[in-house]
């Protein structure tokens, strides 16, 4: 190992082209280094992706040092970037588990009958595991509570990174934090649609978390509406987004999920301004969800019965669409003269809503108002939400008014359903009389 604090003075050199302690005797350097912990000055023209690799290289503790199969994977990653002109970020050291895969074969398997207690992972039941070495992590552009998100690369792909960092004193908040992580990598591999953020990979090293997506260059909905003028989104653009939110609901109901927490802050855009839903941690399976919805979501976009803690089904996402379809005719953020809990007992005592924009076109503010319904059975589907907007999205683009859709009726929802499940429900209807 001490060839690779050498070698961090080698890198020096060529970073530099200068002898290492120059002005100094041999038996000084040597003090300096031993005693001091005296490091040479590093080049400030050296991208500092490398300057980051000479200082891990030359740590004064051994531990911290990389292996050489480390350095020369970083070296290789480096140096695709630099011919095809991408800029260089510094690489995380590899975890024991990815040292560990690098070993030959017969070494693995004394490893692991020495020590039994090893919990196997297969690839086969975690499929989304990260090969940390492809991963570049580049620098912070947002931040929770509990996380930090990074730009990176992944391979030769634009990723986010998002590192959850979990309380090693406060087991409830951990446990909660590992469950979300869970939740929403479980959830992200299994979608696979145009109006969701695909998951690329995820790893975990407790209490370290880290969840890796496609990255969307506009960042939230939240954000781009914050910096327009509120009322001055063209209805041509609220139809567009609000269609692309809507489109991405239908397909996460249609797998049986439930969200709870859709909101202007948990959609995301792309380099065209096309939204993708986003942030699946406190999402649910809706036969296993009713009455778990305490303290999910966020009180500006909850619907009432998640506030007031009674059971809960998908119509709660339909109410969230619906004050995010009024972001978008306002700019505006829901009750942002309130505080959190003020506007949480204004929704559920007051059944208060957010004054509708008189600007926007009638039948959009019916709709909003049919979603935010305090009545979870007055809210349409996401499917039929999906049908209006896609008539008004036509009807804008050919200059045609737009006018108010009528909520399906049963037996409209029954000519659509497939023969044998029109056969089921017609059997089911009839009453079977034994004769006496």
């Amino acid at each position: 190992m001490v060839d690779v604090y050498s070698f961090g003075v080698v890198l020096r050199e060529l970073t530099t082209g200068l002898l290492p302690f120059e002005d100094l005797s041999l038996v000084q350097a040597a003090y300096v280094v031993c005693v001091g912990n005296a490091r040479l000055p590093l080049s400030p023209s050296c991208p500092p992706a490398i300057n980051n690799l000479i200082e891990k290289c030359w740590s004064a503790k051994p531990a911290k040092w990389p292996e050489f199969s480390h350095i020369m994977s970083v070296l290789e990653i480096y140096d695709r970037c630099l011919r095809q002109g991408l800029p260089l970020l510094p690489q995380p050291l590899p975890s024991p588990l990815a040292d560990f895969f690098k070993l030959r074969p017969f070494r693995k398997m004394m490893l692991l009958l020495s020590k039994p207690w090893l919990p196997a992972r297969s690839a086969a039941a975690e499929p989304w595991v990260a090969d940390r070495l492809k991963l570049m992590i580049g620098k912070r552009f947002a931040t929770g509570s509990d996380s930090r998100v990074y730009r990176g690369i992944y391979g030769r792909q634009a990723v986010a990174v998002k590192m959850i960092r979990a309380p090693e004193r406060d087991d409830d908040k951990r446990r909660a934090l590992e469950e979300q992580f869970n939740t929403e990598v479980t959830l992200l591999w299994r979608l696979r649609h145009p109006n969701m953020v695909q998951l690329v990979a995820a790893y975990r090293e407790p209490p370290v978390y880290c969840v890796i997506t496609e990255y969307m260059s506009r960042g939230t909905l939240r954000a781009y509406l914050h910096a327009r003028e509120p009322y001055s989104l063209p209805p041509e653009t609220v139809v567009r987004l609000a269609l692309d939110v809507a489109r991405g609901m239908e397909y996460i109901h249609a797998q049986g999920i439930v969200h709870r927490d859709l909101k202007s802050l948990n959609l995301l855009l792309d380099d065209g301004v096309r939204a993708k839903v986003a942030d699946l941690g406190t999402s649910c399976l809706e036969s296993h969800c009713g009455d778990k919805c305490s303290r999910m979501g966020t009180y500006r976009w909850m619907a009432p019965e998640m506030i007031d803690d009674k059971h809960c089904t998908r119509k709660v996402d339909v109410y969230s669409f619906g004050v995010v379809l009024w972001e978008l005719t306002t700019g505006l953020l829901p009750f942002e003269d309130l505080s959190p809990v003020q506007a949480a007992y204004a929704i559920c005592v007051g059944n208060a809503r957010p004054p509708l924009s008189p600007a926007c076109p009638p039948v959009i503010n019916s709709l909003i108002e049919r979603c935010w319904s305090a009545k979870p059975a007055k809210r349409p589907e996401f499917s039929h939400i999906v049908s209006v907007l896609e008539i008004y999205d036509r009807c804008l683009r050919q200059g045609l008014p737009l006018l108010p859709q009528p909520l399906p009726s049963p037996l409209t929802d029954f000519i659509k359903l497939r023969p044998f499940r029109k056969m089921m429900l017609l059997l089911s209807s009839f009453k079977v009389r034994s004769k006496n």
